[in-house]
């Protein structure tokens, strides 16, 4: 009986993590579309979209600077309030990188991050804007 708990509690964390927002399809093939530089030298976020299922999104915060630094990244729908982040206030140690992914409604997004060093804010930053999904 022990056994049989542990295969379905198995199967369950696994079908949890194929189906959450931060699963990405099986064969993604990420375009990078455009990247913007936070205000400390070295850290920079990225935005991606799917070459096959166009509404299929990733970011990057690229921590290359000798700092650890915080931040909220998020996808932002242009001139909108809709976003959708990975979490909230998080950490990317010195020479790291976080990622996100997420499908996106049709229409014209970007990535965004709020950057802090420890407990000083250090400001806003944000990529283009790009086309995801079909939109007519």
């Amino acid at each position: 009986m022990p056994r049989i708990r542990t295969v379905l509690a198995s199967v369950a964390v696994a079908a949890v993590a194929a189906t959450g927002p931060l699963a990405a399809p099986a064969q993604a093939e990420l375009k990078k579309l455009g990247c913007a530089a936070t205000e400390v030298r070295g850290a920079r976020i990225c935005i991606y979209r799917d070459k096959q299922i166009t509404n299929f999104a990733m970011y990057k915060f690229i921590n290359r600077s000798s700092l650890d630094l915080r931040h909220i990244t998020r996808f932002w729908r242009y001139n909108s309030s809709t976003t959708v982040t990975c979490g909230g206030l998080t950490t990317t140690r010195a020479g790291h990188t976080k990622t996100c992914t997420s499908s996106l409604a049709p229409g014209r997004w970007y990535a965004a991050a709020d950057t802090w060093k420890g407990e000083e804010y250090l400001g806003f930053t944000a990529t283009d804007v790009f086309r995801f999904g079909q939109t007519g």
